[in-house]
């Protein structure tokens, strides 16, 4: 299966001296399994939930809500507190805003249950990471016990430069400017969706975020 061969990739990298990078917001619910079962590094990415909005937003990416249902294991392990809504959603869609403000939540509750079993594991938030790019990838290399070599710090400083624009593409590399895009929601979003979003996940947001995370360019 993939975690099957997802952990044979990854002892070949070892083998060659390489650490394999797993990257998808579905890995989310998996991580306490591939942890545990594969010994994997975690390493955590919170995001504003406006920003996160604004994504989709932009994208206008909908999201079949059955696929959870479908799923009892996920349901009972991590969105039974959704499960009403889900059933909800599932029915009718949504808006676009109250579909996110939903995803949202369920991440990040997921994120708050990981906090309180897994604290060693790395948690950043993605605008930290967006103000400070060689001080937070320095600590998460250094908290994986990676090499920050003078050649990392050129790649981190050359995709998150001022000097390539938010939207720029360069030998098929999105580089992005990383302070620039840091309130691109304020942009996507109108002050109502803003108060809407901020209201609908400040149940878990006050984890994360406080009232001038929420002011914005």
């Amino acid at each position: 299966g993939p975690a099957i061969s997802a952990w044979l990739r990854s002892m070949a990298h070892r083998f060659a001296g390489r650490r394999p990078l797993l990257k998808a917001n579905s890995a989310l619910f998996s991580a306490s399994y591939l942890h545990k079962q594969f010994n994997m590094d975690v390493v955590v990415l919170i995001r504003h939930p406006a920003a996160f909005a604004g994504s989709i937003k932009a994208a206008d990416h909908r999201t079949p809500f059955e696929s959870f249902l479908n799923q009892p294991a996920l349901m009972r392990e991590h969105l039974s507190p959704f499960d009403a809504t889900l059933h909800k959603y599932a029915m009718a869609q949504p808006d676009i805003i109250d579909e996110a403000i939903l995803l949202w939540r369920i991440f990040h509750l997921v994120i708050m249950r990981y906090l309180h079993y897994y604290p060693n594991w790395i948690y950043v938030r993605h605008e930290d990471l967006s103000r400070d790019p060689l001080t937070g990838f320095s600590r998460i290399y250094r908290a994986l016990g990676l090499d920050f070599s003078p050649v990392i710090q050129r790649q981190v400083e050359e995709h998150s430069s001022s000097r390539h624009a938010a939207t720029g593409r360069n030998d098929n590399t999105i580089r992005r400017n990383s302070m620039a895009n840091l309130y691109t929601w304020s942009r996507r979003l109108t002050d109502t969706e803003i108060l809407r979003i901020k209201e609908g996940t400040e149940d878990f947001s006050y984890h994360f975020y406080n009232e001038g995370d929420w002011l914005h360019a």
